[in-house]
């Protein structure tokens, strides 16, 4: 279920400057604000309407890194990677007249169910809101869930973001980037707690030890130059998170990015380089590429699964109450026991931590001490 209202000017009134300014401007432009704006303008809102939200996490909100538009395209990317491009240019020129934020961008295609899906595609219950100008007002759109977990604080990632998710016996679970996205809000004090369950750490290390890769992939190196100005509260926590989780047995960020620098100029004979802001065309093109792409790989898997004979090897998985036996043949045919869906992919499909509570980590409260190493 998803909600509309309308944003006050008593509760535009309360978001900080820079907000008041960005969307000031934006009120001419054809898009839509997503990200940690939104979640402001919905935080505000659930506090008029007299909802408690913990003051640390409406503060953090309140300190806006970057700005996160979507823009609209009528045609296929392709025919509309010009305008698309223009309309992005412009934009940039007339917020960084008065506004010194990153600006980020993102195309959707237009149609009259337009919300909907975009609110359907987020990496995030609590990332499930976004802005738009309508008739003469700022209105918020968001979903349930996000009402849900925005007022406690609740991380949940969903099913239906990109590159969010990986299958294991046709279980659901996340990439190295889904628990990328889903510890960032969580170091940064902008939720309280994650849905984590333990199995999903358990099977994610026993992938990677097979497949002989880093715990946390790159993102060891993304997280020290995204983060690299930071207070030393916010790398203190990032240690914590990844230290605490088993991603890593150091407990200082800059040790572990000097390892992985040196494992990474190992592996791939060059050294690791940051990819810094792209322009908005470059965004555009790689996502064309991306989505020729899976079109391919989807295509080669049913055709690989229609000639396949398939023999099936059943695994057992034990991890909750339902001790579920699925059957899966090396050519990625997966037979579950039953016509429904698999418990633990419900639970994350439909975004249904309140069933599974025990799964809720709160943020480990342990006092780490970073030292320089001599």
């Amino acid at each position: 279920m998803n909600y509309e209202v309308n944003i006050e000017k008593s509760v535009l009134e309360k978001l900080p400057e820079v907000v008041q300014n960005t969307l000031g401007t934006l009120q001419t432009e054809n898009v839509i604000v997503k990200g940690g704006i939104a979640r402001l303008a919905l935080l505000e809102y659930l506090v008029q309407q007299g909802k408690y939200i913990q003051p640390w996490r409406l503060e953090r909100e309140r300190e806006p890194r970057d700005i996160d538009l979507m823009l609209p395209h009528f045609n296929t990317l392709p025919r509309d990677w010009t305008d698309l491009s223009n309309s992005a240019n412009s934009i940039k020129e007339k917020l960084s007249a008065n506004i010194q934020l990153r600006v980020d961008f993102e195309p959707f295609k237009a149609s009259p169910n337009a919300i909907e899906r975009i609110l359907s595609t987020r990496d995030l219950t609590i990332n499930e809101v976004v802005l738009s100008f309508n008739n003469g007002v700022w209105k918020i759109f968001y979903t349930q869930n996000c009402w849900r977990d925005i007022i406690v604080g609740i991380g949940m990632l969903t099913s239906g973001g990109k590159k969010l998710i990986r299958y294991d016996y046709g279980r659901m679970l996340p990439t190295n980037y889904g628990f990328f996205r889903l510890f960032r809000l969580w170091v940064e004090g902008k939720v309280e707690r994650i849905y984590l369950p333990p199995w999903w750490l358990s099977t994610h290390f026993q992938e990677v030890e097979r497949l002989g890769k880093e715990r946390f992939g790159n993102y060891a190196l993304v997280i020290a130059h995204q983060y690299k100005n930071a207070t030393l509260q916010i790398k203190e926590r990032w240690s914590l998170v990844l230290n605490k989780l088993g991603f890593t047995d150091l407990s200082y960020l800059p040790t572990l990015q000097q390892e992985q620098e040196f494992l990474y100029d190992i592996k791939n004979n060059q050294s690791f380089a940051f990819e810094e802001e792209r322009p908005f065309s470059q965004v555009i093109e790689q996502m064309i590429k991306e989505e020729q792409e899976r079109q391919e790989a989807k295509q080669q898997r049913n055709a690989q699964m229609r000639q396949c004979r398939h023999t099936f090897k059943t695994f057992e998985c034990h991890e909750c109450a339902y001790d579920c036996k699925i059957q899966r043949c090396d050519c990625g045919r997966i037979v579950k026991p039953t016509e429904n869906e698999l418990p633990c992919n419900w639970i994350f499909k439909t975004s249904n931590w309140p069933s599974n509570t025990n799964s809720l980590l709160s943020f480990p409260r342990q006092k780490m001490v970073l030292r320089t190493p001599q």
